[in-house]
């Protein structure tokens, strides 16, 4: 009457164990991939561009506006037999200048800097003059200009953008010069306009403002050979102008 059923419950069995282990290992990878998208995101390098470094080469040219202040200059009188018979002042000439340059530059590379070297030419003008009135005499002087071909060399910042240089030059200038005056029975009266050589040393930082311009900051001193002035009598002076100068300027590099 019964009908023989015969394993099929444990046939059940095993199906159910089958789906559970497959549903485990669907959640365990379910878990492992959630996993990997909860993983912090790191943000990725910001590569910023390089500042873009002055070439320090090739030709230039600017402008500068400077103050001169004049180093003492002690006028003396001499008769025509050699003897000093007055020292009656000093001149002391300062004033504005204006300049003009036009050069040529180059660099050799250092460990993380740059040695730049320079060829320069250069012209000022301006109103750099003195006089004194004493009791026995009157002088005075002008700078009416100067010409100079200067030797430049200096190192740059790391950075490249900053250059700190030295400066040895040779100047040519325009000098008005007149003393007169009565002293020990000896009257003096010269009157010279000529151009004098002398040397230049200075210093200067250069800061580029962009990829043609670049602002200039300088201090020189000037020294002109001293010289002697003679009248017709033979009675004497001896010039021996110097200036020391602070400049600033700007140049357009090519």
């Amino acid at each position: 009457m019964f009908k023989k059923v015969g394993r099929k419950p444990a046939a059940c069995t095993r199906l159910l164990v089958s789906a559970s282990i497959m549903s485990m290992c669907s959640l365990v990878a379910s878990d492992a991939a959630a996993g990997n998208v909860l993983d912090p995101v790191e943000d990725p390098e910001v590569l910023r561009p390089k500042a873009r470094e002055f070439d320090w080469s090739g030709f230039y040219v600017g402008g500068t506006v400077g103050y001169t202040f004049g180093q003492d200059d002690d006028i003396g009188h001499t008769n025509p037999t050699g003897t000093l018979v007055a020292n009656p002042g000093t001149l002391t000439p300062s004033g504005t200048n204006f300049g003009l340059r036009f050069g040529w530059r180059n660099w050799l590379p250092l460990v993380d800097r740059k040695w730049v070297y320079a060829f320069e030419l250069g012209y000022d003008t301006g109103s750099i003059s003195d006089s004194f009135v004493a009791s026995t005499h009157s002088a005075e002087v002008e700078l009416e200009n100067t010409k100079s071909f200067r030797l430049k060399s200096g190192i740059t910042s790391v950075r490249g953008n900053t250059l700190y240089y030295s400066t040895l030059g040779y100047v040519r200038g325009d000098l008005d010069y007149a003393v007169t005056g009565f002293a020990g029975g000896d009257l003096i009266d010269v009157s010279d306009q000529s151009d004098r050589d002398g040397f230049l040393l200075g210093l200067g930082v250069e800061h580029n403002l962009n990829d043609r311009l670049s602002l200039v900051f300088e201090v020189d001193y000037t020294r002109i050979s001293s010289y002697t002035l003679t009248d017709s009598d033979g009675s004497s002076t001896v010039a021996t102008p110097s200036f020391s100068n602070v400049r600033l300027g700007l140049n357009y590099n090519f």
